[in-house]
């Protein structure tokens, strides 16, 4: 026994002793210098690419097996700029030998110094990387290459790398079919022992500089994570991305990794002023001044490849004063994602994110409000289904509440609805359908409200604002077009309004007839300018039309109005695009109801109608009836006459 113990002793201590003077002497024997030559070779060979060694190679064994290179290059592709693809000062690796023998890979932290990559992509779309992932042609024409056994792999447990270690990185991006340029520039990367199972540390930095002028933009990304390939397992306890005062975090469980991923976790954004990122980033904001000062975001969620379904559960989005709460799910198994959801906004003032309004307008653009347009992409690849509760609503200067809002889209074909509401103290409903299709974009609604205040709902949708009234509204429009402005010149269909007890503010009926009656003899049968003061208002108890709208023009012939004094009919049109009027009412005093109802024509743009009293109209008509009354008196007398002259001729003939 303690002679076999001796033998193994001996034989341990030659292979250590070989080992040691292997470790001396090989470095002595081979020059790894002296195979420059052959390593360009090889790579040109096998890539036809231009490699450059410009730096010594050095060479140690033990314990470490370590190859060092100084710097480096690697040639770009044909028709790509002359500067190297790739380009290091700097790479250290080294493989420890002894763990080989028990079949186990441990190689130290792997150094790379100056590393500097040029990527870019040509006008055909072609990447000057393509070429290296494609195998050159090493068998003549006409024969099959021989079959060749791959390399066993390495078991991944079995693998341990010290660390990575890249230091004064850059990467420069051009893209020639876009024209993009984007650099990343001081880049670092450490990491702590990456070992299948065992969890891993590790720090990102670098800055990114895009756009013209250029911006450059601190990034940040470090992590703690555990990755098991023979098991399939992630764990990701904690992965932080800071970008200028922006914090994202999130952490993620996976299974089947590798097979079918299954993942789950929790995403979330730290509250922060997205208005300043968005400046320092150059990015235009055409909205309020006080709009994005704070954002956060919060949610779990998962991912099934098996069942190519995505969710996002007991989502929270914070925007300004705005909270959103919800789920949402996708079906990833089309090429266009199912999408179904159920959303709920406590509040949001929709007008805060749209232009303001500078006040600044000339003639022609006068009225129109912050422009609106149809996102037709989007739509055409959108498969939605779900619907938004809203307990507050301010958009495009209308207010609601309480809403509950149906959603259904299939690629290009959207309805919103049958909807429900509260709305200036009514109650709404309503159903809108967009098709975007085919050919310019089509909408249809079809809308009630009832018990609402028409006047309150005028003046925010900046419409009148000298108007009220409690009644019901109905509608069934039409319209095409891509923008607002599209959809008023083509608007089209029929409206119904039936209001009680309201004030027309600016204007009284009463007043402007009476004192239009003193201006009767100067009138001389023209037309009376009527200037009604600020404070003039009047009242009525009922007011009833109909109306039908036609590519933008809204025409209406049995308004009828009945106050305390006045009675008043109408029929005129208003141009919606130009946001004119153009109207004639007839108004009768109710105290005077043997007078002739009195013409009043309204026109002019919304924001300042003019009035005038038609007299010409009424001595017209007072004419009409002095002449037919005239006419019948001498009718009348001329019928007398007859009478007494046939009555003397019949008693003549009765004397013979």
């Amino acid at each position: 026994m303690k002679k076999l113990l001796k033998i193994s002793l001996i034989f341990v201590g030659t292979v250590v002793a070989l080992i040691i003077v292997a470790a001396i002497v090989l470095p002595l024997i081979i020059k790894p210098n002296d195979y420059k030559d052959d390593l360009v070779k090889l790579v040109h060979d096998k890539t036809g690419r231009t490699l450059e060694l410009k730096g010594d190679i050095s060479l140690s064994v033990f314990p470490w097996l370590g190859l060092g290179l100084g710097k480096t290059s690697l040639g770009n592709a044909p028709g790509f700029d002359q500067a190297p693809m790739a380009q290091v000062d700097k790479v250290d690796i080294k493989l420890r030998l002894l763990p080989l023998l028990r079949k186990k890979v441990e190689v130290d932290t792997i150094v790379l110094d100056g590393l500097e990559l040029n990527l870019a992509r040509d006008r055909k779309g072609v990447n000057n990387w393509d070429d290296l992932l494609k195998p050159r042609a090493a068998t003549p024409a006409g024969q099959p290459p021989a079959a060749k056994k791959p390399p066993a792999a390495v078991p991944v447990a079995a693998l341990t790398i010290g660390g990575i270690d890249v230091r004064r990185g850059q990467l420069k991006w051009r893209d020639a079919t876009s024209g993009q340029k984007t650099d990343i520039r001081n880049l670092t990367l450490q990491t702590s022992q990456l070992q299948s199972g065992q969890p891993m540390q590790f720090k990102l930095g670098f800055d990114l500089e895009t756009g013209k002028p250029v911006i450059r933009t601190p990034v940040n990304l470090n992590g703690d994570l555990l990755i098991d390939a023979d098991k399939e397992i992630l764990d990701i306890r904690q992965l932080q991305l800071s970008l200028l005062e922006l914090t994202v975090q999130t952490s993620i469980k996976g299974q089947n990794i590798i097979q079918a991923p299954k993942l789950s976790g929790h995403l979330a954004l730290k509250p922060a002023n997205l208005r300043d990122v968005l400046n320092k980033l150059g990015v235009p904001l055409a909205m309020q001044a006080d709009a994005l000062q704070s954002v956060s975001f919060d949610t779990d969620f998962s991912y099934d490849q098996k069942a190519d379904l995505a969710a996002a559960n007991n989502i929270k989005v914070r925007l300004d004063d705005s909270t959103l709460a919800g789920k949402v799910t996708a079906g990833l198994g089309s090429s266009i994602p199912s999408v179904r959801f159920q959303l709920a906004l406590d509040k949001i003032d929709v007008d805060r994110y749209l232009p303001p309004d500078t006040g600044k307008k000339s003639a022609k653009d006068s009225g129109k409000r912050k422009p609106l347009t149809i996102p037709i992409a989007p739509l055409l690849s959108l498969d939605a289904d779900g619907s938004f509760a809203i307990d507050s609503l301010k958009v495009m200067g209308i207010r609601s509440s309480k809403i509950r809002i149906p959603l259904k889209a299939n690629k290009g074909l959207v309805t919103i609805g049958p909807s429900v509401g509260q709305m200036y103290g009514g109650q709404y409903q309503g159903k809108e359908v967009l098709d975007v299709r085919s050919g310019a974009p089509k909408l249809s609604m079809d809308e009630t409200m009832t018990g609402v205040q028409v006047g309150d709902l005028l003046r925010d949708a900046d419409v009148f604002d000298k108007f009220s009234g409690v009644g019901n509204v109905t509608t069934k429009l039409t319209a095409r077009g891509i923008d607002q402005d599209d959809i008023l010149n083509s608007l089209s269909g029929n409206a119904q309004v039936s209001l009680k007890n309201g004030r027309v503010k600016g204007v009284n009926l009463h007043k402007m007839v009476s004192d239009a009656r003193t201006a009767y003899e100067k009138a001389q049968g023209k037309p009376v300018q009527a200037r009604p003061a600020a404070t003039d208002e009047m009242e009525y108890a009922n007011l009833t039309a109909t109306a039908v709208a036609k590519n933008g023009i809204v025409t209406n012939n049995d308004l009828k109005m009945d106050g305390p004094f006045t009675r008043v009919t109408g029929a005129g049109t208003a141009n919606l695009p130009k946001r004119s009027l153009d109207y004639r009412l007839q108004v009768l005093i109710s105290e005077n109801k043997s007078d002739d109802p009195v013409p009043v024509r309204i026109s002019g743009p919304f924001s300042n109608l003019s009035y005038s009293i038609e007299w010409n109209k009424i001595l017209e008509k007072r004419a009409r009836k002095e002449v037919e009354k005239r006419v019948g008196e001498e009718k009348k007398k001329t019928e007398e006459k007859l009478k007494q002259q046939l009555g003397d001729e019949l008693q003549k003939l009765f004397k013979r």
